[in-house]
């Protein structure tokens, strides 16, 4: 879960510094995903949203699993599409990202 996108728009977001040891990162991940309510969930993904941030469900996706391994894999696909898509290492986007307004300073 902690790769190069994560770790890049939770230095971007001042959640974390660039240097943050890998374990912090996924401690932080875990203790959020531990606060999940047990229930089924509906994908946030609308096929309609950023480019690349979705696609349509594989089988595995739609096997039936425990909520916290669906919210994980929801919070990674999303991860990577706004890594890819606008968070990107030398030319970010941020103007367009749909994480734009939490940013932290001045927009």
């Amino acid at each position: 879960m902690v790769d190069a996108y994560t770790r890049r728009i939770m230095e971007r977001h001042h959640l974390m510094v660039a240097t943050a040891p890998y374990e912090e990162i996924r401690e932080l991940f875990e203790r959020a995903l531990m606060q999940v309510p047990e229930k089924s969930l509906e994908s946030s993904c609308d096929r309609k949203g950023a480019p690349g941030s979705c696609h349509a469900p594989s089988r595995m996706s739609t096997a039936k699993r425990e909520t916290v391994v669906q919210v994980f894999n929801e919070m990674h696909s999303l991860i990577v599409g706004v890594g890819k898509n606008y968070c990107k290492k030398s030319h970010p986007a941020c103007e367009h990202c749909p994480l734009q307004k939490f940013l932290p300073g001045p927009q």
